[in-house]
C-alpha cells in the first residue's frame, strides 16, 4: 500500500491523503486568512473556492476532479 500527504495544508493538517488507488480530501472550506471567507457573504463563490481548493488538493496527489465519482 502507497501512503503520502498533499502539501496543501489548513491549520496545520494535510488536506488530502493519498492511499493506493484513493485520494481523501477533507477540512476544506472558503475560509479567509485573518479571518471571514474568501467571497464574503456570497455562498456561491464560497462554494467555488472551496471547489477550487478541493481540485488543487487532487492534483498535487496526480488526480482530478473528473476522478472523482459522481462528477
Amino acid at each position: 500500500m502507497t501512503l503520502s500527504w498533499c502539501r496543501t495544508t489548513q491549520a496545520g493538517r494535510p488536506r488530502s491523503r493519498h492511499v493506493g488507488q484513493w485520494v481523501s480530501v477533507a477540512g476544506t472550506t472558503a475560509a479567509a486568512e485573518g479571518g471571514g471567507a474568501v467571497g464574503g457573504d456570497d455562498v456561491g463563490n464560497q462554494a467555488r473556492e472551496a471547489l477550487r481548493r478541493i481540485q488543487l488538493a487532487l492534483e498535487q496527489a496526480g488526480a482530478r476532479l473528473q476522478d472523482v465519482p459522481g462528477s
